[in-house]
């Protein structure tokens, strides 16, 4: 993510004006007040384009308030939706008129041109995933119709940790192959929640839902690949399907559920190797979801024919990191 904004150096009474005025132009006019004396005031927000169409935010800050009034409805703005994962002490949010408690962990939608107001006190994080709403295919009617019933859908949970698999390491994803499918992936889940949450048990979103489940696993993998523990058990009950189902859907793919994830992590220690030179290959292969380096070692070898160290200097004859997402 690239890091657009930190208060760290900046003037206190500066510091709401700078917030305020980067998060308007990047989803809509509105009020941004710090809660904490002015002394004790601190943001930082990292901001990853994905396409003209979807961006990625981060925003780490004490205590704060946003709200966007009638007032600011009187200026035209991108009709945007944003999804926000909050982690952080429990707060109220308003949005289209209805009050919602904020409590850590939760998902909340908001359509960005409607009048909203989000209360967080004390420190806390929130990740946005903000999506053109015509992408999406969806009135504004129904995206206020959604926020009202979101946490009642299934799709939630596995939504919001989609969302945080994201911003937990998004910079493979523009690195890769799978980057061509990364938004309409994204954009075809947010719909699927959207209106199941709006009207429960739909048959389009059923469809939909299912065919792009194994692109959405490949960008789980490609967003978890570091964690040791990554396996088919949690990839399975994170998409809310049995380990049977998911080893049936890999059946008809080139490589096994367990040589993708091995490939997916092979790769990544490729590009993290040249890219950081001066990083010792034990601390690459734990990046990458390797805890035994020699282990590591050997796989990288069987995959590229030269050991890591020696790959900073040879280019292998048939690398990985093109692999195919489909």
């Amino acid at each position: 993510m690239a890091l657009i904004v930190d208060t760290t150096g900046v003037r206190p009474g500066e510091r709401a004006n700078i917030l305020r005025d980067y998060l308007s132009e990047a989803s809509s006019a509105h009020d941004v007040r710090f809660l904490d004396p002015a002394d004790r005031v601190t943001a930082r927000l990292e901001h990853w384009q994905l396409s003209p169409d979807a961006a990625l935010m981060q925003q780490t800050s004490s205590g704060i308030s946003h709200t966007r009034t009638t007032r600011h409805l009187r200026r035209d703005a991108p009709e945007r939706v944003a999804f926000v994962v909050h982690q952080g002490g429990i707060g109220t949010y308003e949005h289209a008129g209805v009050r919602h408690a904020l409590t850590p962990g939760g998902l909340y939608v908001t359509d960005m041109n409607a009048p909203f107001h989000y209360l967080r006190p004390g420190s806390g994080t929130v990740r946005i995933l903000q999506l053109e709403r015509a992408k999406l295919d969806l009135t504004a009617e129904l995206v206020q119709v959604a926020s009202q019933r979101l946490a009642s859908s299934p799709l939630c949970r596995l939504f919001r940790n989609y969302i945080l698999g994201l911003t937990r390491n998004p910079e493979p994803l523009a690195a890769t192959a799978c980057a061509s499918v990364l938004v309409p992936t994204t954009i075809t889940l947010a719909e699927c929640l959207l209106r199941d949450a709006s009207a429960p048990g739909h048959t389009k979103t059923r469809e939909l839902l299912h065919d792009q489940l194994i692109d959405r696993i490949l960008l789980y993998l490609r967003t978890n690949y570091p964690r040791p523990e990554l396996s088919a058990e949690m990839v399975a009950r994170e998409h809310a399907i049995s380990t049977r189902y998911l080893f049936k859907l890999w059946s008809t793919r080139p490589q096994s559920f367990a040589e993708t994830v091995m490939s997916i992590r092979l790769a990544a220690a490729y590009r993290m190797l040249h890219s950081q030179p001066a990083l010792p290959v034990a601390a690459v292969a734990n990046r990458c979801g390797f805890p035994d380096p020699s282990h590591f070692g050997r796989r990288f070898r069987l995959a590229y024919g030269v050991s890591p160290a020696r790959s900073r200097t040879e280019q292998p004859a048939d690398p990985l990191i093109g692999m195919s997402t489909r």
